[in-house]
Parts: structure tokens; C-alpha cells; sequence
């Protein structure tokens, strides 16, 4: 009897709905990931720090040793993140946005920027968005990280497009290779050129997983990327000098107490339950007579390896760079999702868009909404007084207030401020009283060299629960802090704006 043929009509309708099916998924994975950070943007979130300062400073008109009091051993004309800058001045030109769109805008970025180079680079939305909820678990604080707005987070998704580029068994020419591995890295350092270094992470866990051609481009493309990156942006100094003067002075000044430390820079925590998931897929894996000795030599595995490593002793390499890689590697262990029925996957997808909405957005605790509270919100008439004259020079050892001050004043203050963004900064006999105040959690006294060059157009914030008493000064409350200044050489007492009627819950 004649075989029965099956019409491959069928078939193909079925593979054209799978993929019209797979489209409409990835779709819509990508506009609840857009979603997300507009409803954060609703409560009314801002992030606490620098992202408050790339958004001023891209409105403000003036160079950093015009903002702040710098080392002078440091090219007056600095610029940590020129290319940032730069995109966010072009930014504010094309959609006409002040500061607080800036800033929104920075966080919708960096965060839908992330997870949409999973969600298209992996091939597998179903599996990227599942992975992204299990990360809720593992670490949560990683959408917290992304919610900042820092450029730290382009870097971060270079790494995730690369992973997925490298983890691909495709054949590719080196011309291909080279120019997709050049154009990541370029942009990466043109937007965060102070950690370009790091990219040896990845080439030395390319070279042991035995992806010696990768790993060679790889180290080429890092010093052209910073050449294209100097060459685009026409700044020299920040690409090549700068990065070395700031980890210098940034971890090498104070080498003994880590809490002095910004937080990035602080050891990080041990990530508890991802270790036991990779343990448990792994043994799995073994169980099922899967090669562990091939999944070891993965570079995605070995990235989050070295970065959990080198984080026990500076969190931000678990957070920037070990994270990711994990997060990479969770997600080809999850492949399988994208293999099941149509209906099985849309399940699977909606379960991970839902838990990442409502996980992400909800204001837990006040996480988002606690800003409203802060000088970020108050109207900047009940503050603006208090502060320094022009010319004056505000001494605090919290770089808190300068986030807020320097963010709501952008144009408008005409002082300094001793602390910015990074107390490397500093010029050194500024840095070492720092540190004497951090070390002695406050003390008055260790404020004495501060207090001893100050000038009436100045002012100091001081932390403390009792009203400060300082020969020569007078104090006020300012929010959470003292503000003082110093009295003129007589002894009259000139009438200054009180800050007591602040409210008590203002933080």
C-alpha cells in the first residue's frame, strides 16, 4: 500500500504561528519592561544620588572645580562620565525637559535598556523573563541598582549582549566578531569610562573557559574602543587619566575602614540563594548525566564566579559585573521554556511579567515614595537662605545634601561644596579631616580643621541630635541637620533665617 504523505502545508502554518505566537510574547515581555519604570516614575521616585547629579549637571552650565572644591593635582575641566553628560545635554535640547525629566528619563533607560538587551539578545523571552523573576529572589536589590539611572548600567547590558554573542556556536567571520565587540565597547565607554579596566574580567574568563580568539579580539577592541570614545567625545583626559586618579584616591586613601567607603566600593553580601540554585541545577545537571566540567567552563558561569569572588571584597564586582553574567546563565538553563507549547510559555511568560511588575513597582516600604519627605521635593525658598553666600563654600561630611542641593540649585547656587559626589575628590588635607569625622562617627572636634578655615560667606552641616555649640558660630536646623556659620570678629549677633519650624519627620 502506498504511504500516506502528509502535506507540508500544515507544518508550515503551525511554525508561522509558533513564530507570530513567540513575536507577540517578546512584544509584549518588552512593554511591561518599559511599563515598569514609568509606574516607579509615578509615586514620585527620584534616586538619592548621582543620577540627581548627572541631571543637574547636564542643565548646569559650569565645569566640576566650579561646583566643587577639587584636588588640585586634577584637571580643572574633569569630567567622570562626559559621554553621559553629553547625551543627556542633547536629551534636554530635543524633548525640552528640565532636570526632573532628565532624571526619569536616565531611569527608564538604564533599566528597560538592561533587561530588553536579555530579552532580545537571548532568543528566548519566555526564559529571560522568567529568569528575571527568579532574580526577585536571588537578588532584588539588582532593580533597585538598575532604578538608579546611572550609566553603570550600560555597561552592564554590553555585557549581557556580548554574553549572548559569545555563548552562541554560530560561525561568524573575525571582521564580524570585531566590529560588534568594537561598537559595544565603545559606547560603554563613552557613557562610563572610569571602569574600562574592568573589562579584563571577562577577557581573563574568556581565556579559561578556552575562547582564547574571543578573548584576544576582545582585548584589542578595549584600547580602540577607548581611542573611537576619545576621538567622539573630544576628551582625553577623562578617558585615559582620570579613571586611575579616581580608584587611587577613591580606595587606595583609605585602605583600612571600608565603611568610609562609598557603598558600591564596600565588600558585598554573600548571594545565598543563588549559590544554592546554580548548586542545585548543577547537581541536577550531574545527576542527569550532563558534563559539569563543560558547564564550568562556561564564560557566563566564570564571569559570575570571579565577580562573587572579587565582590566578597568590593561589592560592585558581584553587582556590575557578576550579576549579569549570572543572570545570562540562569537564562540558557531555563532555555527549555521557550521550547514548550504555545500555551505553556504564554503561562510561563505571564507568571514572569507579573511577578516582575508587581515585585519592581510596588512601593515597599516607602522605597520609592520617601523623597517626597526630603529638601528634593520642599519648595527651595524655605532652604535656599540658609545656605551658603556667594562665593561661600558648604562643608559637610554626607554627600547627601549635595545630591539635593546641588539638583534643586542646578544654575541658581553660586558656593561650593567641600563633599560632592566622591570624597576622592578632595583635596587631601580635606580628605584626611573627612575621614576623621567618618572614623569618629561625627565627632565635634574632628570638625576643628573645617571650622578653623571657614569664612562668613561659609557654612557647615553638622549631624548631631543636640544643637551644636562652637565659640564663634551660630547654628541652626537644617532638615535632619545643624547648619552653622561663622559670626562676624564682633560681637553683635546679626538676625539669621531659622529652620525650626521644619517639620519633625523631615529627613
Amino acid at each position: 500500500m502506498p504511504k500516506t504523505q502528509i502535506s507540508p502545508k500544515p507544518l508550515l502554518q503551525r511554525d508561522s504561528m509558533n513564530k507570530l505566537a513567540q513575536w507577540l510574547l517578546a512584544s509584549l515581555c518588552g512593554a511591561v519592561l518599559f511599563l515598569i519604570p514609568f509606574k516607579v516614575a509615578g509615586t514620585g521616585y527620584l534616586p538619592g544620588d548621582d543620577a540627581l547629579r548627572h541631571a543637574a549637571f547636564a542643565v548646569d552650565n559650569r565645569t566640576w572645580s566650579e561646583v566643587l572644591v577639587l584636588n588640585p593635582a586634577l584637571d580643572p575641566k574633569m569630567d567622570s562620565h562626559p559621554g553621559w553628560h553629553a547625551a543627556l545635554r542633547l536629551a534636554r535640547k530635543a524633548l525640552y525637559i528640565n532636570q526632573d525629566g532628565l532624571v526619569v528619563l536616565a531611569f527608564t533607560l538604564t533599566f528597560a535598556g538592561f533587561m530588553i538587551s536579555g530579552l532580545v539578545a537571548s532568543r528566548t523571552p519566555a526564559a529571560w523573563i522568567v529568569t528575571g523573576a527568579i532574580m526577585l529572589i536571588i537578588h532584588p536589590g539588582l532593580y533597585d541598582r538598575l532604578l538608579l539611572g546611572r550609566p553603570f548600567a550600560i555597561s552592564m547590558s554590553a555585557l549581557v549582549l556580548l554574553l549572548f554573542f559569545w555563548s552562541r556556536p554560530e560561525k561568524r567571520t573575525l571582521l564580524k566578531e570585531a566590529l560588534v565587540t568594537f561598537v559595544l565597547l565603545t559606547v560603554s565607554v563613552a557613557m562610563h569610562p572610569t571602569v574600562w579596566y574592568l573589562w579584563s574580567i571577562p577577557i581573563f574568563a574568556l581565556w579559561l573557559a578556552g575562547k582564547r580568539r574571543h578573548a584576544l579580539v576582545t582585548a584589542a577592541c578595549v584600547p580602540c574602543a577607548m581611542l573611537a570614545s576619545a576621538l567622539l567625545l573630544g576628551d582625553w583626559y577623562d578617558i585615559f587619566v582620570f579613571p586611575f586618579f579616581a580608584i587611587i584616591n577613591s580606595i587606595g586613601a583609605n585602605h583600612i575602614v571600608t565603611t568610609n567607603l562609598v557603598t558600591e566600593l564596600q565588600p558585598g553580601v554573600s548571594p545565598v540563594f543563588g549559590i544554592a540554585l546554580a548548586t542545585a541545577i548543577l547537581t541536577v545537571r550531574k545527576l542527569r548525566g550532563g558534563s559539569l566540567a563543560g558547564e564550568l567552563r562556561q564564560v557566563d558561569f566564570l564571569i559570575a564566579i570571579l565577580g562573587w569572588l572579587l565582590g566578597l571584597a568590593i561589592g560592585r564586582f558581584w553587582y556590575d559585573w557578576g550579576l549579569p553574567a549570572l543572570m545570562v546563565w540562569l537564562c540558557r538553563q531555563l532555555a527549555f521554556v521557550d521550547r514548550l507549547a504555545v500555551r505553556e510559555k504564554w503561562i510561563a511568560g505571564a507568571v514572569g511579567m507579573a511577578a516582575l511588575y508587581l515585585g519592581i513597582s510596588s512601593d515597599l516600604s516607602g522605597r520609592y515614595s520617601n523623597n517626597l519627605k526630603t529638601m528634593l521635593t520642599r519648595p527651595v525658598e524655605e532652604f535656599q537662605d540658609a545656605l551658603p553666600d556667594r562665593g561661600g563654600i558648604l562643608y559637610s561630611s554626607d554627600m547627601s545634601p549635595f545630591y539635593s542641593i546641588y539638583y534643586r540649585l542646578p544654575r541658581d547656587h553660586m558656593f561650593r561644596f567641600i563633599l560632592g559626589y566622591e570624597p576622592g575628590l578632595m583635596p587631601l588635607e580635606d580628605l584626611q579631616t573627612l575621614r576623621a569625622i567618618q572614623t569618629t562617627n561625627g565627632a565635634l572636634a574632628e570638625h576643628e580643621p573645617w571650622f578653623a578655615k571657614m569664612q562668613p560667606a561659609d557654612r557647615i552641616l553638622i549631624t548631631a541630635l543636640n544643637k551644636p555649640e562652637k565659640e564663634g558660630f551660630e547654628f541652626a536646623r537644617f532638615f535632619n541637620y545643624w547648619i552653622g556659620r561663622k559670626l562676624p570678629e564682633k560681637n553683635a549677633l546679626p538676625e539669621t533665617p531659622s529652620l525650626e519650624a521644619e517639620p519633625k519627620n523631615n529627613s
